[in-house]
């Protein structure tokens, strides 16, 4: 089972949630927004109590709660998530 994080609660929430939920070897252990609070809503609604929530995706990134990430947050804010994990890799 791989445990991914989704960052962004936008397309995030719309396309990638549902499309991990399905997928029958993924895991959403974490979820991350923009400090809107998002993401608490968002794993409400699909159900997924037992996936971390963080403000930020770079605390997501840098927790130890997932294997991958789906970063479907816009281009002007996704800039430094390889730094982030490459340094924890």
């Amino acid at each position: 089972m791989i445990r991914v994080g989704i960052v962004g609660m936008g397309f995030g929430a719309s396309m990638h949630v549902p499309l991990c939920i399905e997928h029958k070897d993924i895991l959403i252990t974490a979820l991350a927004d923009n400090g809107s609070g998002a993401a608490t809503l968002v794993a409400d609604d699909a159900r997924l109590y037992e996936a971390r929530v963080f403000g930020s995706g770079r605390e997501l990134v840098l927790s130890d709660a997932v294997d991958a990430v789906v970063v479907a947050a816009p281009a002007s804010s996704q800039r430094g998530f390889e730094k982030w994990k490459a340094r924890t890799v």
